[in-house]
């Protein structure tokens, strides 16, 4: 089984509800079009091509770097004919108009997908029911390439910047593992690590940028990532919480596959379970970590085995990133339409289905199909 092969396999569309359109408005809305782009890195490269700050932009949702994305995003006092003259590999930009409502994280209501799964014998497609519960898990893009964004996010929370910054600049993902060890063994001999660490890791360059000008200031180096960065970070921490405490839940009530996930596992219900699920359970919620949050027992445990307590996501050395709880479903219900099996032409002998459905906004579709082909993976997608 394959997903993802090539972008186009992995097709997203936000669906959003437009602000007012202005002809004197402030900001320019805009359909931005990728593919091999994280959603925040577009917007910086368009950023530094329409000469301004990457801060005048905002989006909604971010989206995959290796899928075939559409989402909605603004530009403040950038016009749209400077938007229309941007020309990227990989970006399309379709000016909407100019209204003066800013897009916000989570302002878009849920994400049409598209998705192709290939490399399947006949025997490895499964019956798919046109509705199907699953477990509402964060998907591993909300733990960054490196998947070790829950373990910054729990050093900055803590206030042990170092290691927050060690943590980041060390883990460089698969591309860069020697960039990685050479950062680890000359540790503090800045101006040698800024020359390895290749320029499309523009956050990690400017932390160790900052460490040149002023060596001690940890925390000053973390504050040169954007906040919505390092929010990200925070939010990692709550989410590996929550995926735990409902992989928990799971294991109590239902039967259940385990899989890979980070440096844990995490309980899969198989798709034969679907008939046992109770139906509170498509409403039910769990409380996110968070300063005011009344956890359950399973999370609070888990927040201990963390070293942490919930008036450290008050952050106070980075007051910006205080964390209140919240609530997040358990379970979704949704309806899927799926193609017959074809032949696979990326793939010799094998066939390919599509499956296209809609999800709320934070639901991982990835996370739907690990359901459907529990049987297949070992792993989170």
């Amino acid at each position: 089984m394959k997903i993802k092969q090539i972008p186009q396999d992995f097709i997203v569309k936000e669906i959003i509800d437009i602000p007012k359109l202005k002809k004197d408005g402030e900001y320019t809305y805009f359909w931005l079009e990728k593919t091999n782009w994280t959603t925040t890195r577009a917007l910086e490269k368009i950023a530094r091509l329409c000469k301004t700050s990457r801060k005048r932009f905002n989006f909604s949702g971010t989206k995959d770097k290796n899928a075939l994305t559409k989402q909605v995003c603004c530009a403040w006092k950038v016009s749209p004919e400077t938007l229309k003259s941007i020309n990227l590999k990989d970006i399309k930009i379709k000016v909407i108009g100019k209204g003066n409502e800013k897009i916000n994280l989570g302002s878009h209501e849920k994400n049409n997908f598209k998705i192709t799964i290939r490399d399947l014998t006949s025997e490895e497609i499964p019956k798919i029911k046109q509705d199907i519960i699953f477990p509402n898990y964060f998907g591993l893009q909300r733990f960054g390439s490196s998947g070790n964004s829950h373990k910054i996010g729990i050093l900055i929370l803590k206030g042990t910047f170092q290691k927050a910054a060690k943590e980041i600049l060390t883990n460089l993902g698969e591309k860069n593992k020697e960039a990685a060890k050479f950062v680890k063994e000359n540790w503090g001999s800045w101006k040698k690590i800024i020359k390895i660490i290749p320029p499309y890791l523009s956050p990690e360059k400017s932390i160790v940028n900052h460490l040149i000008k002023t060596p001690t200031d940890f925390a000053g180096s973390i504050r040169t990532l954007h906040k919505k960065i390092r929010m990200l970070f925070v939010s990692a921490v709550q989410s590996y919480i929550f995926n735990l405490t409902l992989s928990e839940l799971i294991k109590e009530n239902l039967d259940y596959a385990e899989i890979k996930f980070l440096d844990t596992k995490l309980a899969l219900p198989t798709l034969e379970s679907q008939k046992d699920i109770p139906k509170d359970f498509i409403n039910k919620e769990i409380e996110l970590a968070g300063f005011d949050a009344t956890l359950n027992k399973t999370s609070a445990k888990i927040l201990k085995s963390l070293d942490l307590k919930p008036d450290d996501f008050k952050s106070k050395r980075m007051p910006e990133l205080a964390r209140k709880g919240d609530k997040r479903i358990a379970f979704i219900k949704t309806k899927i339409n799926a193609s017959k099996p074809k032949s696979d032409e990326l793939n010799k002998n094998k066939k390919k289905i599509t499956l296209s459905f809609d999800l709320p906004k934070g639901a991982y579709a990835t996370t739907l199909i690990n359901i459907i082909f529990y049987k297949n993976i070992k792993t989170m997608l």
